[in-house]
């Protein structure tokens, strides 16, 4: 009863989900886009006994591109099908996966779309990135006895509670799900407190550790340096609204002391380039935008970065790293990118989306967490007199220990392949 009123709701706010991709277009064209793969109509071939993964947007489809290269090298006779929900997903599975795949939207999670992107995709397998869980997908697998595995899953102490609201649909839910490889014990415990049996669930640690930098990104990216003739230059990565305003803060701050210093503000959504762009108008900054190749000149302040695919790039060209969605309440994004690349990196207090890795990081050394935008500009200004080695070592070290949760994830899909 529970799932048929969820669906009923579902279906009936389905105009109003349409009406706010059409919105969501002014800013972001794409969203207007490819409608009908959302509904469960879909242009590609018919496929056979294909791996079907779901990665909601740019963080998973990162996550999974190891997976993804494992899965081919080891059952090159299967085709695999990757799903998004955002256009910046679907540019970043394009951009990093080409054709070696199939990818399309995710079907949205009501009984008819899903039974035409059933059998459309004929899945034997169903990998769910993190934590993205629908009913309806999940019970439309296991209605069809296709094994449902959730990996590189993390459930934070607030999204626990959500879940634990959504009473019997989500415990029913959960016990459809074949087996979940989570990042961390404390991922582990909130799952088995939503009714996940614990021997359904393996930690096998986070995918994301086991990132390896092109050695193409780091050569352009000592070629954009050579441009910008060595001056001191900070990047504040994936910012949120309400962020942007502290970080130029902090930035007013460094350049105080450092005159010649560039900032390179990445906003996290695209929708959002053009609000940022206003802002740093507002703010009388000399800035140039990224997308229009145009050259960072000696008095250019901030570099806007407004393109799609770039921030790992623009941060390999900089000295140090903020990573953004943490001085606000959004929970963080990705650390682990800068790090890799042996920058000095520091975030806000809200990293509750990596609230494990964060942590463990904090207590050994290798990421410093400041408050506010005073805080920021003092690490920043720090860090330009002398780089800050010891964390540097401390947070590549921590990388290396934690690698190899691709391979354990890759054991455990194995076994139902």
């Amino acid at each position: 009863m529970a799932r048929f009123l969820y669906s009923f709701v579902f279906y009936l706010l389905l105009p109003f989900i349409f009406i706010r991709l059409y919105l969501r277009g002014n800013k972001a064209p794409a969203y207007r886009l490819r409608w009908t793969e959302r509904l469960g109509f879909y242009q590609p071939n018919k496929l056979e006994n294909s791996i079907w993964i779901h990665a909601v947007s740019v963080g998973e489809v990162l996550a999974a591109a190891p997976l993804v290269k494992q899965l081919k090298e080891s059952h090159p006779d299967l085709p695999i099908v990757l799903t998004t929900m955002t256009p910046t997903g679907s540019e970043r599975v394009q951009a990093i996966m080409g054709d070696q795949l199939t990818h399309v939207y995710a079907p949205y999670d009501v009984p008819t779309v899903l039974s035409r992107f059933y059998g459309w995709a004929n899945p034997c397998l169903v990998i769910i990135i993190e934590t993205e869980l629908w009913p309806n997908t999940i019970y439309s697998a296991y209605k069809r006895k296709t094994p449902v595995i959730l990996a590189n899953a993390r459930l934070s102490e607030k999204s626990m509670k959500g879940y634990a609201r959504g009473g019997s649909l989500v415990r029913n839910m959960m016990q459809q799900i074949d087996h979940i490889a989570v990042q961390a014990k404390a991922d582990a415990g909130r799952f088995q407190k939503l009714g996940v049996s614990a021997d359904h669930i393996a930690v096998t640690g986070s995918v994301k550790f086991d990132i390896s930098i092109d050695k193409k990104v780091k050569q352009d990216a000592s070629d954009l340096k050579k441009q910008w003739q060595g001056r001191p230059c900070v990047v504040a990565a994936s910012t949120h609204v309400g962020e942007d305003e502290q970080v130029l803060k902090a930035f007013s701050g460094f350049r105080k002391q450092v005159s010649n210093a560039l900032l390179i503000l990445v906003p996290r959504h695209p929708e959002r380039f053009e609000q940022v762009a206003g802002l740093l108008n507002a703010q009388g900054l000399s800035y140039c935008r990224r997308s229009s190749g145009e050259t960072v000149k000696s008095d250019t302040q901030v570099l806007l970065g407004d393109t799609m695919g770039e921030l790992l790039l623009l941060m390999a060209a900089s000295d140090a790293v903020f990573v953004g969605g943490s001085l606000v309440e959004t929970g963080g994004h990705n650390v682990l990118e800068p790090i890799a690349l042996g920058l000095p990196t520091v975030t806000g207090p809200h990293v509750f989306n990596f609230q494990t890795i964060c942590e463990s990081l904090f207590e050994k050394g290798g990421l410093l967490k400041v408050n506010n935008a005073e805080e920021l500009a003092d690490a920043w200004c720090k860090w330009n007199k002398q780089q800050p080695q010891q964390q540097i070592e401390n947070a590549s070290q921590f990388l290396s220990e934690n690698r190899g949760a691709s391979k354990r994830q890759h054991a455990l899909i194995s076994r139902y392949l």
